[in-house]
């Protein structure tokens, strides 16, 4: 099952990467092709389903729905592509002054940093989530991004990127197609990302900074502020969104059932030579400028695809192209494994290679956890009574060892605060932001 899961998978990116170089050529006779072709596939998959038994005709009546349906998208016109192109041009576009740092980590990663400068207010530093990226902070636009936001309230806007993602895919000696490029977890995001990111602003600027982090953003941040205290003291306060540490208790059967059969995930993924993890492709560009936009079903399609993480009041469903638009952003298939390591675990830990391998790195069976009660700084947390993945049970737990934890800020009770992508939401940015900077 493992197996013929993973190859429909890679086909099917291959075919849509296809077809968009086919497309550029000759669309219309490229369409009708695809479609001459997935008719002849489904008649004959008709007379063969009803030779064989007459149960299978959901089956064939699943087959020529995705005929229409392939036909259908792949004939819909726009009227303007939806790609987002680089943060520098996202910035310039809404009438912001953009620089971009170059950060090298201990171990020779060149980070990309973008900056709306402000060199006389105190600088803050945002970082994205699992497969995000800078830019995701940005597109809602003047007003209603919590970077822009900052930088109209006088703050100096840092926006970091992870070590491979689309933007931090540079290193001193490796190549992004050499595997030890991407044999890197939240471990090394922490000590080595987080750590430069807080030393290049923080001598930089000549101040403290304020670190805030969404999901995987607190956890980097975490383990950093708890394995490097020295660098940690340059960071006034930290603010955490849905914060991403303890995840035994997320609300996610999914989650748990990739959880439970992670060995045969990463057998997988060495058999096939994955390292990289969802990184951006035409795959992705074709859904969020073909699907996103298509007349009457495409929003609701997009909407559904994002109903998990933002509840549709708070969705702002004009901007869903934009929203898919440049994510993911990629990652390791090793960090998405710590991911799912501490789903199992249910603690905050180093990554676990196995209890052979463990007692080589670590001089122990077990990893190592992280100590938060070192962590020194200040932090604030936002969650969400809806979001699926961090809960009140994860937030106690991670709250009763945090020594310098100052509250939850809290909203009206009448107001639902969803988490996930926080970067996305519409009608509640006001009094969510507001709280935020305060």
């Amino acid at each position: 099952m493992f197996y013929s899961a993973a190859f429909h998978y890679y086909t099917a990116i291959d075919c849509v990467s296809y077809s968009h170089v086919v497309k550029e050529k000759s669309e219309k006779s490229t369409n009708l092709n695809i479609y001459i072709v997935m008719m002849s596939f489904s008649k004959k998959y008709i007379v063969n389903m009803l030779r064989a038994d007459k149960k299978f005709t959901r089956s064939i009546i699943v087959s020529v729905a995705v005929s229409v349906l392939l036909y259908y998208f792949l004939n819909i016109q726009h009227g303007q592509k939806t790609h987002l192109k680089t943060p520098e041009d996202v910035i310039a576009n809404e009438n912001y002054t953009c620089e971009t740092h170059q950060v090298e980590t201990e171990d020779g990663y060149l980070l990309t940093a973008h900056r709306i400068p402000n060199p006389s207010g105190p600088p803050v530093f945002l970082q994205h989530g699992l497969l995000s990226s800078s830019i995701d902070w940005l597109k809602n636009g003047r007003n209603r991004s919590l970077a822009f936001f900052l930088s109209d309230h006088g703050y100096d806007v840092w926006i970091g990127n992870s070590r491979g993602n689309t933007y931090s895919k540079n290193h001193k000696t490796l190549s992004p197609a050499d595997r030890q490029f991407w044999n890197f977890s939240w471990h090394e995001m922490g000590i080595y990302d987080d750590a430069a990111y807080v030393s290049y602003i923080t001598n930089m600027t000549g101040k403290k900074l304020f670190y805030i982090g969404y999901s995987m953003g607190t956890s980097s941040f975490s383990i950093m502020a708890s394995e490097k205290t020295d660098v940690a003291k340059n960071v006034a306060a930290m603010v955490g969104l849905a914060p991403a540490v303890y995840m035994n208790h997320i609300d996610s059967p999914f989650a748990h059932f990739l959880a439970t059969n992670l060995k045969k995930l990463q057998f997988i993924a060495d058999l096939l030579g994955i390292d990289e993890f969802f990184k951006q492709h035409v795959v992705f560009d074709f859904f969020a400028d073909t699907i996103c936009n298509a007349p009457v079903m495409g929003k609701w399609i997009c909407s559904i695809a994002i109903s998990g993480f933002v509840g549709p009041e708070q969705l702002d469903h004009e901007r869903l192209p934009i929203y898919f638009s440049k994510y993911p952003s990629g990652t390791s298939f090793k960090s998405f494994c710590h991911l799912l390591q501490l789903i199992e675990a249910n603690e905050f830990q180093n990554f676990d290679y196995g209890q052979e391998n463990n007692l080589k790195i670590y001089n122990n069976a077990r990893p190592p956890k992280y100590s938060l009660s070192n962590i020194q700084v200040p932090i604030a947390i936002f969650i969400s009574d809806t979001d699926p993945f961090i809960n009140k049970k994860v937030l106690l737990i991670l709250t009763l060892q945090l020594f310098y934890f100052t509250g939850i800020p809290k909203l009206e009770q009448n107001e639902h605060f969803p988490t996930h992508f926080f970067t996305f939401l519409h009608n509640i940015f006001q009094k969510s932001y507001v709280n935020l900077i305060k």
